[in-house]
């Protein structure tokens, strides 16, 4: 949808476009198309807010998720970056490449490539492929 719309504007045939495909009103998605790469997977989009400076290549999103402004900034977002169920991600802050957010978990701090982030106390539990024991993000 958001790269056909673009599309179609410059065409002049938005009328046409959402006749045959109506908006989506449950993703809101403010960033400009050149800044997201290929790859971008938004499974079950409802509630979904996507606000952010760069979106790298291969990135999934879940439901309800929020990614955003606090009024300082907008986050970027690596290559590779799962950001599961009602997460919230918001600042501008970096999410590094290959990086898993878990559910429910809020990032409000840079998140460094290859980590897995869960939301009790948002503590990194892996970083490069070794387990970690109690680092806090």
């Amino acid at each position: 949808y958001f790269r056909i719309g673009r599309e179609m504007k410059k065409m002049h045939l938005s009328t046409l476009l959402m006749n045959l495909f109506p908006s989506k009103k449950e993703i809101i998605f403010g960033i400009s198309e050149e800044n997201v790469k290929g790859g971008v997977f938004i499974q079950h989009g409802n509630s979904t807010i996507i606000h952010a400076q760069k979106i790298g290549y291969n990135f999934s999103v879940y439901q309800n998720v929020t990614i955003g402004d606090n009024g300082k900034g907008v986050p970027v977002i690596g290559n590779n970056v799962t950001i599961y169920t009602g997460a919230v991600v918001v600042g501008p802050i970096h999410i590094g490449d290959n990086a898993i957010i878990g559910a429910n978990a809020t990032i409000v701090k840079d998140v460094p490539a290859n980590s897995t982030i869960i939301p009790s106390q948002n503590r990194i539990i892996r970083l490069n492929g070794k387990k970690l024991n109690n680092t806090l993000l």
